[in-house]
């Protein structure tokens, strides 16, 4: 396993646990999964995603199915590079918030040790606006 995942994995799962066990509390009808997992291991790619996912349970097919809160690394065999976000199903084309602004990978942060504090540091905020999601979408099932 690749250094940046450990160190990402010993940062914020805990913070996900606890606020799944929160989640799963205040809204017992949805679903909440967390998750640590490579991606993209047939390209190039090379990252690795962890986060916490809710899912609505709804009929319409006019409201997004889920929401996550995702920590994603991309470039782990040559530049690594770190993002944290919260978005919507596909489908939805919607980004709740971002750590970072940007419209490709390559213009994630590169994963600096000052780039995973900052990420660590404003995390709560990430973690308010999933909350805000969350509710969001269980008003609407």
């Amino acid at each position: 396993m690749h250094p940046l995942v450990k160190q990402l994995e010993g940062i914020f799962l805990a913070h996900l646990d606890r606020l799944a066990i929160e989640l799963r509390q205040q809204y017992p009808g949805l679903t909440f999964t967390i998750w640590s997992t490579p991606t993209g291991t047939l390209t190039d790619y090379q990252g690795h995603d962890l986060g916490i996912e809710c899912i609505f349970k709804r009929d319409s097919k006019t409201h997004a199915e889920n929401v996550a809160l995702m920590v994603e690394m991309c470039h782990l065999t040559s530049a690594p590079r770190l993002m944290g976000e919260v978005v919507w199903s596909q489908g939805s084309d919607h980004s709740d918030t971002s750590w970072r602004e940007w419209r490709l990978m390559n213009e994630w942060p590169v994963a600096s040790q000052e780039a995973v504090s900052d990420l660590e540091s404003t995390f709560p905020e990430l973690i308010s606006a999933y909350r805000k999601a969350v509710a969001q979408g269980a008003s609407k099932c």
